[in-house]
């Protein structure tokens, strides 16, 4: 019979076939399997180490010289050539392929690098509505001027500057309570027992010229007067989240978790954990503040390009200015310094817990497997302090080590024929119809579902 000898180099996991070759004329040895069969032919010192016998290739494992000129080929069958038909006939469910991929699917095949990059976005928009640190003053006096008998004045400075040196100065009782001294005056009646509130904003609160009154009197004073229309303010702002640094050549998924952190920091309400997930395509992000300056709580909104809600967020908006000189609590004040400046913590703690991140495929750390989790703070009694630092969003970014699509592949993860398809592949629960034996079956499907080259 005849046989074609090759000098050929492929993959083990390929189907390729060879080309060319020298056709010799051979004895099969008696009583040899089909699958590792033995060739006897005349010898010739030439380097073969590939056969092909009707429509079945083998590989040469070994081959013996007799003492009669006469060579043994002794042989196994290469069952991914030999049904490579078999291989690319029947649609499979492909996870990774080198030719074809779904940049929308999370590519963990790769490890994180450990010095992650990170981006500031300032939200402009929302940080001009504060205006200079001089803000303004809200007192909440007790009045018959105002709504469930408290008027809300709003202060400059020097508005309020005024107002404490009325009601630190001389007598302001009736022209008929002169026969009463000053000292007997402020004895029978506390003028900071009218005061009900005073908060510090800053913001460019404007209400209606009125006169200013308290209890039963009036000051001669005039000032901006706030009602009911204007007791909530609305603070409106914007952003565009950048795209990760490798988003060109990866795709959308790295512009969601785990390879994307974001967090919006923003004045009293602290920091605020942001779901990268929901901007791998849509960049667009809302912000909206809505203050009342009677109370001095603010509420802020955060929302996606379609105006949806994202997360929403309570704290003190308004600094307490504390008036009155008998009951300030100056322990209290300090500890509400410190409390805007560095926030108190909160429950909600998202991100990449240590060790709770899905394994990578072999022993190379990932950075995302070692990222601290991400905490949620917000703030407690307002300070000025909380206010010093524009509104931003913190993007961090974990970079991925470089690819080999070639070999390697990159998530598909739909149905193809890999005949159609080719390059490199992996397959998820394959269906072999093949005569093979049952051992190369398994040893095919068993590369199909590892990884193969459909060449």
């Amino acid at each position: 019979m005849n046989i074609q000898l090759y000098e050929f180099s492929k993959k083990i996991n390929s189907t390729k076939q060879p080309s060319g070759g020298r056709t010799v004329n051979v004895r099969l040895k008696e009583g040899c399997s089909v699958v590792h069969p033995v060739f006897r032919c005349l010898f010739d010192a030439t380097n073969d180490n590939y056969i092909k016998w009707g429509s079945n290739y083998y590989y040469i494992d070994d081959s013996i010289i007799n003492s009669n000129d006469e060579i043994e080929h002794h042989c196994t069958r290469d069952a991914m050539a030999t049904f490579k038909d078999d291989i690319g006939g029947k649609v499979q469910f492909i996870t990774r392929a080198s030719k074809y991929f779904d940049s929308s699917v999370i590519d963990m095949k790769y490890p994180t690098l450990c010095d992650p990059k990170t981006q500031r976005v300032i939200v402009h928009d929302l940080d001009n509505s504060i205006t200079s640190t001089n803000g303004s003053y809200v007192v909440g006096v007790a009045s018959s001027e105002g709504c469930n008998g408290v008027a809300y004045y709003v202060f400059g400075e020097a508005g309020l500057e005024s107002f404490m040196t009325y009601l630190f100065g001389g007598s302001w009782l009736d022209d008929e309570s002169e026969e009463l001294s000053v000292k007997l005056q402020k004895e029978l009646v506390n003028p900071f027992q009218y005061i009900v509130s005073c908060m510090w904003y800053p913001l460019d609160l404007v209400g209606e010229l009125m006169p200013l009154k308290f209890g039963y009197w009036n000051t001669g004073q005039f000032t901006g007067q706030l009602t009911e229309r204007d007791r909530v303010q609305e603070l409106l702002g914007t952003a565009t989240i950048p795209n990760h640094p490798q988003f060109p050549d990866r795709g959308l998924y790295v512009n969601g978790s785990p390879f994307t952190e974001l967090s919006f920091n923003c004045w009293c309400f602290g920091s605020i954990p942001i779901d990268p997930s929901l901007f791998v395509q849509n960049k667009a992000i809302g912000f909206r503040v809505l203050v009342d300056v009677f109370t001095g709580l603010g509420d802020l909104v955060i929302t996606d390009s379609n105006g949806a809600l994202l997360t929403r967020q309570s704290a003190q908006f308004g600094v307490p200015i504390q008036l009155s000189q008998v009951n300030q609590n100056l322990l209290q004040g300090s500890l509400s310094v410190l409390s805007g400046a560095g926030s108190a913590l909160t429950a909600g703690v998202t991100g990449n817990v240590i060790g709770m991140t899905g394994a990578i495929a072999n022993t190379v750390g990932s950075a995302i497997q070692s990222a601290m989790p991400q905490i949620r703070t917000t703030g407690t009694v307002g300070s000025r302090i909380s206010f010093s630092e524009p509104p931003q969003i913190t993007c961090k970014f974990y970079r991925q080590t470089l690819t080999d699509d070639a070999t390697m592949g990159r998530p598909l993860m739909k149905p193809y024929n890999p005949k159609q398809l080719g390059g490199y592949m992996e397959c998820s629960n394959v269906e072999l119809d093949s005569t093979a034996t049952p051992a190369e079956k398994e040893q095919i499907i068993s590369m199909m579902e590892r990884g193969f080259f459909y060449e």
